[in-house]
C-alpha cells in the first residue's frame, strides 16, 4: 500500500519490553471497532516470547502475507497495511527502540484527507481519528503516547530539483 507523500497523522505509543502480543491484539481490537480492514502484514520470523532488540537489529528474516491473528500469535508484527473506516489508508509499524522499549505507530495520510474531503466530513474524520488514538492509548497503557502531524520529503533528488521549493542550499 502506498500512503503517498506529504503530511501524515501519526498515532504513536511507546511500550516497555518484553514485547506483548496481547497489547498488539488490544490495539487491533480498537482498530476493528472503527471498521478497519486489515490487509498485508509483514512479520519477523521470531517468536514473541524470545524477541528482543538485539535479535531484531541483527537482521531478523521477514515475510509478507495476508493478515491473520494466527500469524501474530506465532511471530512478531513488523508492519500492517490497513484501511480505517472504509476510506483512510494507514500503516502500523513496530520499531524496537532499545533493550527496554518498542514503539507502535500508525500513520495515515493527512494531506489526502485534507485535499479530498469536504470541510464538515474532514472535521468528522479528524475527530474520529483523535478518538481512535485516545481509545488506543487507554487500551494499551503506553509509557508515552503521541498524536501529531509529521511531514515527509520525496528524498534528496526532490530537494535538489526544488520539488517542494524549500528555501535551502543546493546539495
Amino acid at each position: 500500500m502506498d500512503l503517498g507523500y506529504g503530511e501524515y497523522i501519526n498515532i504513536s505509543a511507546c511500550l516497555r519490553m518484553p514485547y506483548n502480543t496481547s497489547k498488539v491484539f488490544e490495539l487491533l481490537n480498537e482498530l476493528e471497532l472503527k471498521n478497519t480492514q486489515f490487509q498485508e502484514v509483514t512479520i519477523l520470523l521470531i517468536s514473541p516470547s524470545v524477541v528482543n532488540y538485539d535479535l531484531v537489529w541483527e537482521g531478523a528474516e521477514e515475510i509478507t502475507q495476508n493478515f491473520s491473528y494466527k500469524l501474530l500469535e506465532q511471530y512478531v508484527l513488523s508492519s500492517l497495511d490497513m484501511v480505517i473506516d472504509h476510506c483512510i489508508p494507514a500503516r502500523m509499524i513496530i520499531n524496537f527502540l532499545d533493550t527496554d522499549s518498542y514503539e507502535v505507530s500508525i500513520s495515515l495520510n493527512f494531506q489526502k484527507i485534507e485535499e479530498e474531503t469536504q470541510q464538515i466530513i474532514r472535521q468528522e474524520k479528524f475527530k474520529h481519528i483523535e478518538q481512535l488514538a485516545l481509545n488506543i492509548f487507554k487500551a494499551i497503557s503506553p509509557v508515552y503516547a503521541l498524536l501529531g502531524i509529521e511531514k515527509s520529503v520525496i528524498g534528496l533528488n526532490g530537494i535538489i530539483n526544488d520539488f517542494f521549493s524549500f528555501p535551502t542550499d543546493k546539495v
